[in-house]
């Protein structure tokens, strides 16, 4: 259900009575004496609780009410269900169907639970539950919840089946999916079985590690560590909530290897990606360390960490690597000068609401004194390279005219048909030979024939007999049919009516008070968005993205640019600069930068 972004609609504080309602629908939904808490303790009357309105991917309508930075509960076709963050907080208020690790991974993918992804552990007594109760998915490594369904065959059913095929569980909410992230993204916590799960059919803790890990990337969550949790037994949770015997041994085929080569092929990628994450925070680290020793001078200071990462720290990272800070631990720039911040090597101060400032530069610090900065050199291939590789170069942009039922009498006798297009020099010329072939020239006056008169003015200036030169140019182009032209470098001009396009830079307001910067019409220069995207995302550290614009045609698509935040001086820098050198006049939106605040007196 939340596997693909969805739609906010709105964002309300609930009331006390809304409070108590939710606290009855929980109440009516589930066995509540599970919780070991009172319903006021576990949903207060004086901590705010959010009430999100979605709109998911499918169209469905759903409900999410949010306390403690986490999505807790989700109404979906009036029914309450609770959400990961709640089962991690009251473990035993559903039941808990264990499958192995690598599953989860599907789950995360938007599968739903088969029965023969259900471990039935010999040490295992099996839980109970009827078809259609809510229910959670765990894994022998870890008893913490990491998805939550309905049971779409019974407790009893599941034993019984002789075939071990069909679907077990339907599945609504997965650890690491949409709704999720709506949160504080904080992960699961580790809690143990109390049997021995070292039998061939179950997955170890190592091998449970990088799996969790692998979820971890899915619902792009920091790589930090896992809060410790104290081991639950088992035993508790079976007395509160009811067992069922056991009635069918383990299959020694639970596990395929199909299975274990997928499993095997899931911890590859997580090492690569834990590995990735790893070089990103060394390449951050060095590559600010390089910036504010060889670069950033004192008498630029204080100076605003946006700042120092377009045009000193992104600058400082070595040939051939591109620093993303999202791929990093920190995610944000921010909370990296914090922790830098911490060691007494900087000082950090928000100078003004939202944004963070490098205030002082500890130069005497050991970390300072012992760095020696990364010297940037470029391979002799990757010169060969880039003067190989082909530039992009602005276009030749030019006004035309073209002859239409206005000025048609005029350039009929020249010998032109309607549509015919021309550049102003040759409007200028063919204007002169007609002047000059039918002897109007009058110095710096040129009179009126019948012809020109009728194309220049109205029946209610019959008295004007003479115009200048001047007057006369402008006038008839401005009757003409206005055309521009693009010429690029080897490649036949471009021609279309209109006046030269521009690139069209907007901002918008989304939910939660949130801008973002939306860019479109690159296509018309012949600038590649998906090219844009990557560069502006790399200079803005910023979240980017690309959508068809429903005005376009199939045969000529038009794509919309996306950024996360006011971004309208980052998109004229990188249009205007070296990469695209586009003239300012040609950025339609660049009043939508931010304007500069004002000192506080």
């Amino acid at each position: 259900m939340f596997q693909k972004p969805f739609r906010t609609k709105s964002n309300t504080l609930l009331r006390n009575s809304d409070k108590k309602r939710l606290r009855k629908d929980l109440q009516e939904s589930f066995d509540c004496n599970r919780l070991g808490s009172t319903l006021t303790e576990i949903i207060p009357n004086k901590e705010d609780v959010c009430h999100l309105k979605l709109y998911s991917h499918k169209g469905e309508n759903v409900s999410v009410f949010f306390w403690e930075n986490n999505p807790m509960l989700f109404d979906h076709e009036k029914t309450v269900y609770p959400t990961v963050c709640f089962l991690w907080k009251y473990p035993k208020l559903v039941p808990c169907i264990p499958t192995q690790a690598f599953v989860i991974h599907k789950l995360a993918n938007g599968a739903d639970l088969m029965l023969p992804g259900v471990v039935f552990h010999p040490d295992l007594k099996f839980p109970c539950f009827e078809r259609g109760e809510v229910v959670a998915i765990n894994t022998l490594g870890n008893y913490s919840a990491l998805a939550v369904g309905v049971a779409v065959m019974s407790s009893n059913e599941m034993l019984k089946s002789e075939d071990k095929r069909g679907k077990a569980v339907r599945i609504l909410h997965v650890f690491g999916d949409q709704l999720w992230t709506l949160g504080e993204k904080t992960q699961p916590p580790r809690v143990r079985y109390s049997f021995n799960t070292s039998d061939e059919n179950t997955l170890n803790e190592t091998e449970f590690s990088k799996t969790f890990e692998n979820l971890k990337m899915l619902g792009n969550m920091a790589t930090s560590e896992t809060p410790n949790v104290e081991n639950c037994e088992l035993g508790e949770h079976e007395q509160d909530t009811g067992e069922c015997k056991q009635n069918a041994e383990v299959s020694e085929s639970t596990t395929s290897v199909n299975d274990n080569e997928v499993l095997a092929e899931n911890n590859d990628i997580i090492e690569d990606a834990t590995e990735e994450s790893l070089n990103m925070d060394e390449l951050l680290h060095v590559s600010f360390m390089t910036a504010i020793k060889s670069n950033v001078k004192d008498n630029q200071l204080p100076i605003l960490a946006m700042s120092i990462t377009v045009l000193h720290v992104l600058p400082c990272c070595p040939s051939g690597v591109n620093l993303e800070i999202k791929k990093t631990k920190h995610k944000k720039l921010g909370k990296y000068l914090k922790e830098v911040a911490a060691t007494g090597l900087i000082e950090v101060k928000e100078l003004t609401k939202g944004n963070d400032n490098i205030v002082q530069i500890n130069r005497s610090h050991p970390d300072y004194c012992a760095f020696k900065p990364v010297k940037k050199e470029k391979p002799t291939e990757e010169i060969n390279d880039k003067n190989t590789e082909k530039k992009y170069e602005p276009p030749e942009v030019s006004i035309l005219y073209g002859t239409n039922a206005a000025t048609l009498p005029l350039f009929k006798e020249i010998g032109l048909s309607k549509g015919s297009v021309l550049a102003p020099i040759d409007v200028r010329k063919l204007v002169t030979e007609y002047v000059n072939k039918n002897d109007l020239s009058n110095g710096r006056y040129v009179t009126l024939d019948p012809t020109l008169h009728h194309i220049l003015y109205t029946k209610q200036n019959n008295h004007v007999t003479q115009e200048t030169w001047e007057n006369v140019f402008k006038m008839l182009t401005s009757k003409m049919q206005v055309y521009h032209q693009l010429k690029f470098k080897e490649m036949p001009p471009i021609v279309n009516k209109g006046p030269p396009p521009c690139v069209v830079i907007t901002t918008q307001k989304r939910t939660g008070n949130k801008k973002v910067t939306l860019v479109k019409n690159l296509e018309s220069f012949l600038i590649d968005p998906n090219e844009f995207m990557d560069v502006i995302r790399k200079t803005a550290q910023a979240s980017t993205s690309i959508s068809l614009l429903p005005s376009s045609k199939p045969t000529q698509p038009f794509y919309q640019v996306l950024v996360q935040g006011n971004q309208v001086h980052c998109v004229e820098s990188i249009l205007t600069g070296g990469l695209y050198q586009l003239p300012r006049k040609y950025l339609k939106g660049l009043e939508n930068a931010p304007k500069p605040k004002g000192k506080r007196k």
